[in-house]
């Protein structure tokens, strides 16, 4: 992208923009913890069923739902095009268009 190719308070583009987000997303976590407390939960409640053949029963059960298979399903072939759509500025500046435009 245009920033990548920058040097920004003496460091990379891309470095200062993922340090942004990461802070950004710190501080929302934050927030979040201080403004929505979780309810105190029992104890047996909290722990369920955690061996191996609880949650298979768990998730078997999930598989005789017909929508819960089609939603999996979706998002295997879905989560495709959008990962190639990662690359798309990549390609367009392989293309020769100017960084900003791409």
């Amino acid at each position: 992208t245009s920033m990548s190719n920058h040097v920004v308070f003496g460091a990379g583009g891309w470095r200062v923009a993922f340090a942004t987000v990461g802070v950004l997303s710190l501080g929302l976590a934050v927030m979040l913890v201080a403004g929505m407390p979780e309810p105190a939960r029992s104890h047996a409640a909290a722990e369920g069923d955690l061996t191996l053949g609880g949650v298979m029963r768990r998730f078997r059960g999930y598989l005789r739902i017909n929508t819960f298979k089609a939603i999996v399903l979706q998002g295997v072939f879905g989560s495709v095009p959008w990962s190639a759509l990662s690359f798309s500025i990549l390609f367009f500046q392989y293309c020769g268009i100017p960084d900003g435009r791409a």
